[in-house]
């Protein structure tokens, strides 16, 4: 953790096993949980990869707002999520 302080990054890709428009991004891990908020707070541009199955999935642990980030996905199933970010459908 201590060693994400030191950097900078244009863009981070992050997965994700949770995305709930107000819960946010989750994962199960506490641990995973930490180092994707930290390194995501030093990304000028957040990507998050998620196919179809993780959305409208909460899981115990949130590491992130879906505000000001892209989400790329296979399929979205709800439209309401483009109402809160960017979503990138790739096929």
């Amino acid at each position: 953790m201590e060693n994400l302080e030191k950097y900078n990054f244009t863009k981070g890709f992050f997965g994700t096993n949770g995305v709930d428009i107000k819960r946010g991004l989750t994962t199960p891990d506490l641990k995973e949980a930490s180092v994707k908020k930290k390194a995501m707070n030093h990304c000028k541009e957040v990507y998050i990869l998620a196919d179809s199955s993780k959305f409208d999935q909460v899981l115990p642990v949130k590491y992130g707002d879906i505000e000001n980030l892209v989400i790329i996905t296979d399929r979205l199933l709800n439209k309401d999520y483009n109402n809160l970010t960017t979503i990138k459908e790739v096929f």
